[in-house]
């Protein structure tokens, strides 16, 4: 895998470099290079949020120096429990979306 980290809840998230390439890279060119910065918003997230419309989908969220966030998309897969995640794309936002749901905050679960 080009991309694999733990998550906050323990699941491992993976990113193969092919997908990185074709859908990451290629639809936010300003991603190529930063996969550490991808791999800290999956691994510590400062915040995550629940995707609006895709309920097996979660948005992580990590600021970076300069007040920009990493965006993270992460589709998961559930049994009982999430089993493994795998990262939709991801990209540079100025600042979070209001009325998304949160999930998780690095200060305490909602």
């Amino acid at each position: 895998m080009f991309i694999e980290e733990v998550d906050y809840m323990g699941v491992t998230v993976a990113c193969t470099e092919e997908r990185w390439r074709n859908k990451v890279e290629a639809s936010h060119p300003n991603m190529r290079g930063k996969e550490d910065l991808v791999r800290r918003a999956i691994g510590d997230p400062d915040v995550v949020m629940q995707d609006r419309s895709r309920p097996s989908r979660k948005h992580h969220l990590r600021e970076e120096p300069g007040g920009r966030h990493v965006m993270v998309v992460v589709e998961y897969e559930y049994g009982p429990e999430p089993t493994r995640g795998r990262l939709v794309t991801a990209f540079m936002r100025r600042r979070r979306r209001r009325g998304d749901v949160l999930l998780y905050s690095r200060g305490g679960t909602p």
